[in-house]
């Protein structure tokens, strides 16, 4: 039996054994982690109403299910203020997120340092995202032209240029805004302004659109 062992190297063997358990262990955690935010990430909300919702906790579903699409490309910086929920459809703004976040990503360069910038604030009647990348910017031509449908500027086969456009429509279906300012080499800062509160007399509650969340 020694011999066996000495002919195996049993003693590799059994550390490596040990490795992979330990490592499909941490494999089924990451796996957990990941269905739970997709789970946090899709949830709907009731088609009669919008209902009070964590923002941040949204923010962070979407980073993790984006982090393939992001940890290549750049690293992402958190200045989140404090936010009261905010009355909306969370699945819905999770996908804005999502897109803008990755649309972020896309358009670093690949020889650049990436850095992505969220930001989260609130005064007593909207709360305000901010998603800033320093990525290749756009001209002035693109930025009339971005939230349109079907205006892209990646490659053919690449996009839908429906992510912005959507985006921007779910965001004005919440009585809020999308805006944009850029600049060509230095970067893009898209602004999401969302009330907490919707009135009787903003969004129509008994129907909100669905969605792709295809990106620009």
């Amino acid at each position: 039996m020694l011999e066996l062992k000495k002919k195996v190297n049993f003693a590799f063997i059994r550390n490596d054994v040990r490795n992979l358990v330990s490592e499909t262990q941490e494999g089924v955690e990451r796996v957990k982690t990941i269905i739970k935010d997709l789970k946090d990430y899709a949830r709907t909300n009731s088609s009669a109403s919008y209902l009070p919702s964590d923002i941040h906790l949204g923010l962070k579903s979407t980073l993790n299910i984006a982090n393939n699409q992001i940890k290549n490309r750049a690293t992402i910086h958190l200045d989140l203020g404090d936010l009261p929920l905010v009355e909306c459809a969370a699945s819905q703004i999770n996908q804005v997120l999502l897109n803008l976040i990755v649309n972020a990503a896309q358009s670093i360069p690949d020889e650049k340092e990436g850095l992505i910038t969220i930001r989260t604030s609130s005064d007593d009647a909207s709360v305000y995202i901010e998603v800033e990348d320093n990525g290749q910017g756009m001209s002035a031509d693109v930025l009339q032209k971005v939230f349109d449908p079907f205006f892209t500027t990646k490659d053919p086969g690449k996009g839908t240029g429906l992510g912005l456009s959507v985006s921007q429509k779910i965001i004005q279906d919440h009585a809020g805004s999308l805006t944009v300012v850029s600049t060509v080499g230095v970067g893009s800062i898209f602004k999401i302004s969302l009330p907490i509160t919707q009135t009787k007399s903003g969004p129509d509650k008994t129907h909100h659109p669905t969605a792709s969340s295809a990106q620009k």
